[in-house]
């Protein structure tokens, strides 16, 4: 960054040195009373404005500052209510999701321990040991349906675990 040397100059001169400046970004500025302030103090530099034009200009530039940062600040709360409110509608539907996938997890399991019983009530009534093989692959492939409905019971709540840090994690990066 470069230093400015603004040693010897008369306060006329630092006065349209800073009205210049604030030229560079007038098209910046959305509120009319501060380009009228920065036209006020560009013409009291150059001695064709009173102290107390200057004074007016100034407290109406400072009132449209304080009516920016009002609606910013309404704006960030409305924005930051909104998020929270999808975040937790996000959060819940997850969850329902969850809920769902475990549901339908533990009625396979109860489907396919209800089957495996029925095959092993069968099978043992059997005297043949091809029945009772018979029996257990019966059993075996009646269960692989619930050990992959648990498994996706699994995977929709881990889903949902981290959908939830990441709300988490984009709400600790907002608040630096």
């Amino acid at each position: 960054m470069n230093d400015l040397n603004l040693e010897g100059l008369s306060d006329k001169q630092l006065r349209i040195f800073a009205v210049r400046c604030a030229r560079r970004v007038q098209h910046l500025m959305t509120d009319p009373r501060r380009v009228a302030a920065l036209d006020v103090a560009e013409r009291h530099a150059n001695g064709q404005a009173t102290d107390e034009e200057l004074k007016v200009a100034w407290d109406a530039a400072n009132a449209a500052w304080a009516a920016a940062n009002a609606a910013w600040d309404a704006a960030r709360t409305a924005v930051r209510a909104a998020a929270l409110d999808a975040a937790g509608a996000a959060a819940s539907s997850a969850r329902d999701a969850a809920n769902a996938a475990w549901a339908a997890a533990n009625a396979a399991w109860d489907a396919a321990r209800t089957a495996v019983r029925a095959a092993a009530l069968d099978a043992a009534g059997a005297a043949a040991s091809s029945a009772r093989d018979a029996a257990w692959y019966a059993a075996w492939a009646t269960a692989r349906p619930a050990d992959a409905a648990r498994a996706a019971g699994a995977a929709a709540r881990d889903v949902e675990r981290v959908e939830q840090q990441k709300i988490l994690d984009e709400i600790r990066q907002e608040q630096m």
